[in-house]
Protein backbone atom coordinates (compact mmCIF):
# COMPACT_ATOMS: atom_id res chain seq x y z
CA UNK A 1 0.00 0.00 0.00
CA UNK A 2 1.00 3.60 -0.47
CA UNK A 3 2.86 5.43 2.27
CA UNK A 4 0.74 7.50 4.59
CA UNK A 5 0.88 11.29 4.39
CA UNK A 6 2.66 13.24 7.08
CA UNK A 7 0.20 16.16 7.09
CA UNK A 8 -3.55 16.36 7.53
CA UNK A 9 -5.56 15.66 4.39
CA UNK A 10 -9.15 16.66 3.52
CA UNK A 11 -11.63 13.84 4.00
CA UNK A 12 -15.12 12.69 4.97
CA UNK A 13 -16.48 9.72 6.91
CA UNK A 14 -18.56 7.44 4.69
CA UNK A 15 -19.34 4.80 7.32
CA UNK A 16 -18.33 3.88 10.87
CA UNK A 17 -18.98 1.06 13.31
CA UNK A 18 -17.73 0.02 16.76
CA UNK A 19 -14.45 -1.89 17.03
CA UNK A 20 -13.84 -3.33 20.45
CA UNK A 21 -14.86 -1.31 23.51
CA UNK A 22 -13.33 2.07 22.67
CA UNK A 23 -12.42 2.18 18.98
CA UNK A 24 -14.13 2.55 15.62
CA UNK A 25 -13.68 1.07 12.17
CA UNK A 26 -14.26 3.89 9.69
CA UNK A 27 -14.38 4.16 5.94
CA UNK A 28 -13.07 7.53 4.79
CA UNK A 29 -13.13 9.29 1.44
CA UNK A 30 -10.02 11.45 1.11
CA UNK A 31 -8.85 13.79 -1.61
CA UNK A 32 -5.32 12.40 -1.89
CA UNK A 33 -5.87 8.67 -1.34
CA UNK A 34 -9.48 8.01 -2.28
CA UNK A 35 -11.45 5.55 -0.15
CA UNK A 36 -9.60 4.38 2.93
CA UNK A 37 -10.44 2.02 5.81
CA UNK A 38 -8.93 3.02 9.18
CA UNK A 39 -8.98 2.04 12.85
CA UNK A 40 -9.80 5.05 15.04
CA UNK A 41 -8.45 4.06 18.44
CA UNK A 42 -10.22 5.52 21.46
CA UNK A 43 -12.78 7.34 19.31
CA UNK A 44 -15.89 5.53 20.54
CA UNK A 45 -18.07 7.02 23.23
CA UNK A 46 -16.57 10.51 23.27
CA UNK A 47 -15.98 13.46 21.01
CA UNK A 48 -12.72 12.07 19.73
CA UNK A 49 -9.11 13.15 20.06
CA UNK A 50 -9.10 15.52 17.09
CA UNK A 51 -9.44 19.21 17.74
CA UNK A 52 -12.73 19.35 15.85
CA UNK A 53 -14.59 16.57 17.64
CA UNK A 54 -15.84 13.13 16.57
CA UNK A 55 -15.96 11.22 13.32
CA UNK A 56 -19.39 11.78 11.81
CA UNK A 57 -20.69 11.52 8.23
CA UNK A 58 -21.19 14.78 6.32
CA UNK A 59 -18.61 16.58 8.47
CA UNK A 60 -15.68 18.07 6.50
CA UNK A 61 -12.51 16.78 8.17
CA UNK A 62 -8.74 16.97 8.07
CA UNK A 63 -7.23 13.56 8.78
CA UNK A 64 -3.90 11.76 9.00
CA UNK A 65 -3.08 8.09 9.46
CA UNK A 66 -0.12 5.81 9.96
CA UNK A 67 0.74 2.26 9.04
CA UNK A 68 0.35 0.02 6.03
CA UNK A 69 -2.12 -2.62 4.97
CA UNK A 70 -5.87 -2.46 4.56
CA UNK A 71 -6.55 -0.85 7.95
CA UNK A 72 -3.99 1.77 9.01
CA UNK A 73 -4.48 3.63 12.28
CA UNK A 74 -6.10 7.05 12.20
CA UNK A 75 -3.49 9.27 13.83
CA UNK A 76 -5.33 12.59 14.07
CA UNK A 77 -8.46 14.33 12.85
CA UNK A 78 -10.07 17.71 13.18
CA UNK A 79 -13.05 19.53 11.73
CA UNK A 80 -12.48 21.47 8.52
CA UNK A 81 -15.87 23.15 8.71
CA UNK A 82 -19.28 22.85 10.37
CA UNK A 83 -21.37 19.68 9.92
CA UNK A 84 -23.68 19.90 6.92
CA UNK A 85 -27.32 20.28 8.03
CA UNK A 86 -28.91 17.47 6.02
CA UNK A 87 -32.50 16.57 6.85
CA UNK A 88 -35.30 14.55 5.30
CA UNK A 89 -34.78 13.68 1.64
CA UNK A 90 -31.44 15.52 1.62
CA UNK A 91 -30.17 13.28 4.43
CA UNK A 92 -31.19 10.14 2.55
CA UNK A 93 -29.54 11.61 -0.54
CA UNK A 94 -26.31 12.03 1.42
CA UNK A 95 -26.41 8.39 2.55
CA UNK A 96 -27.05 7.41 -1.07
CA UNK A 97 -23.89 9.23 -2.19
CA UNK A 98 -21.92 7.47 0.55
CA UNK A 99 -23.26 4.10 -0.49
CA UNK A 100 -22.27 4.65 -4.10
CA UNK A 101 -18.70 5.52 -3.08
CA UNK A 102 -18.49 2.47 -0.80
CA UNK A 103 -19.88 0.12 -3.45
CA UNK A 104 -18.18 1.41 -6.59
CA UNK A 105 -14.82 2.90 -5.54
CA UNK A 106 -11.86 0.71 -4.66
CA UNK A 107 -9.73 1.47 -1.63
CA UNK A 108 -6.53 3.46 -2.18
CA UNK A 109 -7.66 4.61 -5.64
CA UNK A 110 -7.44 8.45 -5.71
CA UNK A 111 -10.18 10.42 -7.44
CA UNK A 112 -9.50 14.09 -6.56
CA UNK A 113 -12.10 15.43 -9.02
CA UNK A 114 -14.71 13.06 -7.61
CA UNK A 115 -13.82 14.22 -4.09
CA UNK A 116 -14.61 17.78 -5.15
CA UNK A 117 -17.86 16.61 -6.78
CA UNK A 118 -18.84 14.84 -3.56
CA UNK A 119 -18.17 17.92 -1.44
CA UNK A 120 -20.13 20.02 -3.92
CA UNK A 121 -23.07 17.59 -3.91
CA UNK A 122 -23.24 17.59 -0.11
CA UNK A 123 -23.20 21.39 -0.13
CA UNK A 124 -26.05 21.44 -2.64
CA UNK A 125 -28.07 19.00 -0.52
CA UNK A 126 -27.45 21.20 2.52
CA UNK A 127 -28.64 24.25 0.58
CA UNK A 128 -31.83 22.43 -0.47
CA UNK A 129 -30.94 22.37 -4.16
CA UNK A 130 -33.40 20.17 -6.07
CA UNK A 131 -32.55 16.58 -5.22
CA UNK A 132 -32.62 15.44 -8.83
CA UNK A 133 -29.90 17.90 -9.86
CA UNK A 134 -27.60 17.23 -6.91
CA UNK A 135 -27.81 13.45 -7.29
CA UNK A 136 -27.57 13.32 -11.09
CA UNK A 137 -24.59 15.70 -11.07
CA UNK A 138 -22.75 13.45 -8.63
CA UNK A 139 -23.66 10.23 -10.45
CA UNK A 140 -22.36 11.75 -13.67
CA UNK A 141 -19.08 12.73 -11.97
CA UNK A 142 -18.79 9.26 -10.38
CA UNK A 143 -19.30 7.33 -13.62
CA UNK A 144 -16.97 9.67 -15.53
CA UNK A 145 -14.29 9.30 -12.85
CA UNK A 146 -14.50 5.51 -13.09
CA UNK A 147 -14.37 5.63 -16.91
CA UNK A 148 -17.97 4.38 -17.14
CA UNK A 149 -19.85 7.52 -18.11
CA UNK A 150 -22.07 7.51 -21.21
CA UNK A 151 -21.11 9.39 -24.37
CA UNK A 152 -23.23 12.53 -24.45
CA UNK A 153 -22.31 14.52 -27.55
CA UNK A 154 -21.54 11.79 -30.15
CA UNK A 155 -23.10 8.45 -31.01
CA UNK A 156 -21.09 5.24 -31.38
CA UNK A 157 -20.25 6.07 -35.01
CA UNK A 158 -18.89 9.52 -34.08
CA UNK A 159 -21.86 11.47 -35.45
CA UNK A 160 -23.14 14.39 -33.32
CA UNK A 161 -26.09 13.66 -31.05
CA UNK A 162 -29.26 15.10 -32.62
CA UNK A 163 -31.98 16.52 -30.35
CA UNK A 164 -34.83 14.96 -32.33
CA UNK A 165 -33.29 11.48 -32.50
CA UNK A 166 -33.76 8.64 -29.99
CA UNK A 167 -30.79 6.56 -28.80
CA UNK A 168 -30.14 3.27 -27.06
CA UNK A 169 -27.40 3.83 -24.44
CA UNK A 170 -26.05 0.43 -23.41
CA UNK A 171 -22.92 0.15 -21.22
CA UNK A 172 -21.12 -1.79 -23.95
CA UNK A 173 -20.85 1.11 -26.40
CA UNK A 174 -21.86 4.63 -27.28
CA UNK A 175 -25.42 5.73 -28.03
CA UNK A 176 -27.00 3.92 -30.96
CA UNK A 177 -29.70 5.71 -33.01
CA UNK A 178 -33.05 3.93 -32.92
CA UNK A 179 -36.55 4.52 -34.18
CA UNK A 180 -38.23 6.22 -31.23
CA UNK A 181 -39.75 6.83 -28.89
CA UNK A 182 -37.89 4.35 -26.72
CA UNK A 183 -39.61 1.71 -24.61
CA UNK A 184 -37.11 1.24 -21.79
CA UNK A 185 -34.74 3.24 -19.56
CA UNK A 186 -31.76 2.52 -21.85
CA UNK A 187 -33.53 4.41 -24.66
CA UNK A 188 -33.61 8.20 -24.35
CA UNK A 189 -34.07 11.21 -26.63
CA UNK A 190 -31.03 13.12 -27.83
CA UNK A 191 -32.23 16.15 -25.90
CA UNK A 192 -31.67 14.22 -22.65
CA UNK A 193 -28.08 13.35 -23.57
CA UNK A 194 -27.33 16.92 -24.60
CA UNK A 195 -28.84 18.21 -21.34
CA UNK A 196 -26.50 15.89 -19.41
CA UNK A 197 -23.52 17.29 -21.33
CA UNK A 198 -24.17 20.80 -20.03
CA UNK A 199 -22.36 22.40 -17.08
CA UNK A 200 -23.83 23.23 -14.65
CA UNK A 201 -26.35 20.47 -15.05
CA UNK A 202 -29.88 21.60 -15.89
CA UNK A 203 -32.58 19.00 -16.50
CA UNK A 204 -35.89 20.34 -17.86
CA UNK A 205 -38.94 18.80 -16.14
CA UNK A 206 -40.02 16.99 -19.30
CA UNK A 207 -36.64 15.17 -19.44
CA UNK A 208 -36.30 14.21 -15.78
CA UNK A 209 -38.01 10.82 -16.13
CA UNK A 210 -35.73 9.83 -19.03
CA UNK A 211 -32.58 11.04 -17.25
CA UNK A 212 -33.54 9.38 -13.94
CA UNK A 213 -34.27 6.11 -15.72
CA UNK A 214 -30.98 6.16 -17.62
CA UNK A 215 -28.90 6.74 -14.51
CA UNK A 216 -30.92 4.14 -12.63
CA UNK A 217 -29.93 1.39 -15.06
CA UNK A 218 -26.35 2.65 -15.48
CA UNK A 219 -25.82 2.48 -11.70
CA UNK A 220 -27.67 -0.84 -11.39
CA UNK A 221 -25.46 -2.33 -14.10
CA UNK A 222 -22.31 -1.43 -12.14
CA UNK A 223 -23.81 -2.87 -8.94
CA UNK A 224 -24.44 -6.18 -10.66
CA UNK A 225 -28.09 -6.13 -9.64
CA UNK A 226 -27.31 -6.01 -5.90
CA UNK A 227 -29.89 -3.91 -4.01
CA UNK A 228 -29.11 -0.49 -2.59
CA UNK A 229 -29.36 -0.23 1.18
CA UNK A 230 -30.66 3.32 0.93
CA UNK A 231 -33.80 1.92 -0.65
CA UNK A 232 -34.13 -0.58 2.18
CA UNK A 233 -33.83 2.37 4.57
CA UNK A 234 -36.79 4.05 2.90
CA UNK A 235 -38.77 0.84 3.24
CA UNK A 236 -37.84 0.60 6.93
CA UNK A 237 -39.11 4.14 7.41
CA UNK A 238 -42.29 3.17 5.56
CA UNK A 239 -41.93 6.00 3.11
CA UNK A 240 -42.18 5.65 -0.67
CA UNK A 241 -38.76 5.99 -2.29
CA UNK A 242 -38.53 9.31 -4.18
CA UNK A 243 -38.31 9.05 -7.95
CA UNK A 244 -34.99 10.91 -7.84
CA UNK A 245 -33.24 7.93 -6.18
CA UNK A 246 -32.33 5.14 -8.62
CA UNK A 247 -34.33 2.08 -7.68
CA UNK A 248 -33.34 -1.56 -7.60
CA UNK A 249 -33.55 -3.22 -11.03
CA UNK A 250 -36.87 -4.98 -11.59
CA UNK A 251 -36.74 -8.78 -11.68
Amino acid sequence: MRATPASLAPGYVLHRRPYGETSLLAELFTRESGRLGVIAKGAQGRGGRGRGGGLQPFQPLLVSWRGRGELPVLADWEAAGPPLPLQGDALLGGFYLNELLLRLCRRHDPHPELFLAYARALGELGEARPLVLALRSFEKALLDSLGLGPMLTEDRSGAPIRPGQWYRCSPQGGPQPIVGPGRGPWEVPGTALLALAGEPLVIPPELQAAVNGLFRVLIADQLGGAPLRTRALWQALRRPAPADLPREPEV
